[in-house]
């Protein structure tokens, strides 16, 4: 039984990780409303971008029916300024933290370079502990942090707003100096499909949190 809960622990930590355990990435070629330079050529990806620009996906967002009103007023405001805020992005994350806490969970939020928060589940003892968590958890992000959250991310680690998330972490890699301009997706395909003999060392932290910030994760060991 033990070891069964290590493992689902292991998973609803690493999901929520991917979401939003990120260290951030940004490419100097961009004014990170989604004007970068066509990496396309560069990598091989295809290109292909989100929208136009930050405030144009903000919009594609804020025409959903199913927003909050706290959603709507954060959106309204990150179209009239062409980003989200810090502060709107704390909020969010605060009023998820509260729902949470209120359910009587114990979590831990660090925040992290990118200006994205590391959310610490805490231990349970039962797979229907665990189970009853994410399902809650979930229910805490509808509405607070699970759009804005992911439109943030977007916004710190994806400034060109490539649909392609290998495109990004190619672009992190070759930003971190842990590849060369040659790098392409087609060799982080093979690098994802055989991590043990990639062409970067996927053990250190910096890659993986690069990764994670394009949405992948390594386990290592």
């Amino acid at each position: 039984m033990k070891s069964t809960m290590r493992a689902k622990l292991g998973a609803v930590v690493a999901s929520l990780a991917i979401i939003v355990a990120l260290s951030g990435c940004s490419n100097d070629g961009s004014d990170n409303n989604g004007t970068g330079t066509d990496s396309s050529s560069q990598d091989g990806g295809s290109g292909e971008v989100l929208a136009g620009s930050l405030t144009e996906l903000f919009e594609q967002y804020l025409s959903k029916e199913n927003l909050s009103d706290f959603e709507r007023e954060v959106l309204e405001r990150a179209v009239e300024t062409g980003s989200i805020s810090q502060a709107d992005y704390d909020e969010a994350v605060n009023r998820y933290l509260k729902c949470t806490s209120d359910l009587g969970y114990d979590e831990t939020a660090t925040k992290l370079a990118s200006g994205l928060y590391q959310i610490t589940p805490p231990i349970f003892d039962t797979d229907a502990e665990a189970d009853k968590y994410s399902e809650q958890s979930a229910d805490c992000a509808e509405g607070t942090t699970m759009v804005i959250e992911s439109l943030f991310n977007q916004q710190q680690n994806n400034p060109d707003l490539l649909a392609d998330p290998r495109q990004t972490a190619v672009q992190c890699l070759l930003e971190g100096g842990f590849v060369d301009a040659s790098y392409t997706v087609d060799d982080f395909d093979a690098d994802m499909q055989d991590p043990g003999n990639a062409s970067f060392d996927v053990s250190d932290e910096t890659a993986n949190a690069f990764l994670a910030a394009a949405g992948y994760s390594i386990s290592i060991g």
